[in-house]
């Protein structure tokens, strides 16, 4: 790799799966790459097992974005390359995305994300549809960006609400997609997914700079309108049931955004004269 890298890692109560997690990633990097895990809140021994495992280890209250710009302000690396801890990487995955960066003299990259078990249910059939449909419509976050432009896009986000990191979506620069796929351990039920969009909802309702309004709909239509003139017969099949789905995650972040809002009121009420 000719330029450094730091994979920056938000983790919530991942210590079961993030001693492997860790190890496959410094695989994937070699010694020279950099590992920035941010925990937030995490009531299990993640936190210690980041601090023997990652180059840096923070703790960082908030949304999953406010984690990935902590992250990002602890990192040292050029470029920025974002991952889960319950996303599968290859050994060339990180490799690849910083070749094709720099061969592309691009600011990002996109890498498409695939479920690891997509042939074994309905969801993760229908949550690979989904990320695939993402892509062609040029609506996918990118992974792995340079940092600098990273922090420029971000400069006037507290975090994420409903768009997570939208406006890297419309970044100056070349964004172009790599080769090798993510694969992403997906929810293994409706409910367990609802409930995960519920709590980013939840948690987002704390950030004052960011209201419901940063959902970025304007740009969500127009990326759905490319979409339509992209689709092949097989794509349309499965836009109906995307286009659902999305709606009731939409409705879980909306249900948790509402609550953190009513709990917040609670706990602090206006005051009258």
């Amino acid at each position: 790799m000719s330029r450094s890298v730091s994979v920056v890692v938000p983790v919530r109560n991942e210590a079961e799966i993030l001693r492997q997690f860790l190890n496959r990633v410094r695989n994937a990097i070699g010694p020279l790459g950099q590992i920035v895990v941010v925990d937030n809140d995490s009531t299990d021994c993640s936190m210690s097992i980041a601090s023997e495992l990652a180059d840096v280890a923070i703790h960082k209250s908030g949304t999953v974005g406010a984690c990935r710009l902590a992250g990002v302000e602890a990192a040292s690396g050029e470029l920025i390359f974002f991952l889960d801890a319950d996303q599968v990487l290859s050994p060339q995955t990180i490799s690849v995305a910083v070749e094709t960066l720099n061969a592309l003299n691009a600011c990002a990259i996109v890498i498409p994300e695939r479920p690891v078990d997509a042939g074994n249910s309905l969801l993760s059939k229908l949550l690979g549809a989904e990320r695939k449909l993402t892509e062609l419509a040029g609506a996918a976050i990118p992974r792995l960006i340079e940092r600098d432009a990273y922090r420029n896009a971000m400069a006037s986000v507290d975090g994420m609400v409903f768009a997570e990191d939208w406006p890297l979506t419309r970044l100056p620069g070349v964004i172009a997609i790599s080769d090798v796929p993510i694969f992403h351990a997906e929810p293994k039920s409706i409910g367990t997914l609802l409930a995960k969009y519920f709590d980013y909802g939840r948690r987002a309702a704390g950030t004052e700079r960011n209201s419901p309004a940063t959902f970025g709909i304007r740009d969500r239509a127009r990326a759905f309108a490319k979409l339509l003139q992209r689709l092949d017969k097989s794509g349309k099949i499965w836009l109906v049931p995307v286009l659902l789905l999305k709606g009731l995650k939409f409705l879980a972040l909306l249900s948790g955004y509402a609550f953190g809002r009513s709990r917040l009121r609670s706990a602090y009420p206006k005051k009258t004269n």
